[in-house]
């Protein structure tokens, strides 16, 4: 859910903008967190729903999550909190499907859970292998390398699943040629 807020700082500086958040509570938490005195919160409205519908249909390609852990293994190896990370990465995506998911983690560590464990909810973009090596990297404390392990392991996948399907599409083309002629 998104929330319009307006506050100030405490130096009396006034502030306002949006903030993503599972529920009003969570956004007030939020807002709390960065010493602001709220003056109104209000859940955001959007139109006539159009972006819902499109979520539905919208999926998260192999190439984002690659772009995902490759910045997410910058930030971190830039000593940039896992928390502040992953809200930045979810607003730099461009796939509002994405956004959220991205958010829905940030979410959950933010109240305490691991990041493997975040990870895990979503099988169908994170792989068991992913959410393994994360653990391992949470579990010896060095994250920041592991990051660069995944980053480099998702580029090799992605770069050998693009070489296949490259390689398939004129066999591919010529099979359904032969059909064809077949055919007529």
């Amino acid at each position: 859910m998104r929330f319009a807020y307006e506050a100030r700082t405490p130096q009396g500086e006034a502030q306002s903008g949006i903030i993503e958040a599972p529920n009003y509570e969570a956004a007030l938490s939020i807002l709390g967190r960065y010493n602001l005195v709220i003056l109104g919160l209000k859940e955001e409205k959007g139109g006539l729903g159009f972006k819902k519908e499109i979520r539905i249909f919208a999926r998260v390609k192999q190439e984002e999550i690659v772009t995902f852990s490759r910045q997410l293994a910058v930030l971190f190896e830039a000593q940039v909190p896992l928390l502040d990370s992953l809200h930045t990465l979810s607003e730099q995506t461009p796939n509002p499907k994405f956004e959220e998911i991205l958010t829905e983690v940030a979410d959950e560590v933010d109240a305490g859970t691991q990041l493997s464990v975040a990870l895990s909810k979503y099988t169908k973009l994170f792989s068991n292998f992913y959410v393994s090596v994360v653990k391992a990297g949470e579990t010896s404390g060095r994250l920041s390398e592991v990051l660069n392990y995944l980053a480099d392991h998702e580029e090799r996948s992605y770069d050998l699943t693009r070489k296949v399907r490259g390689a398939l599409i004129y066999p591919a083309f010529i099979v359904f040629t032969i059909v064809l002629v077949a055919a007529i």
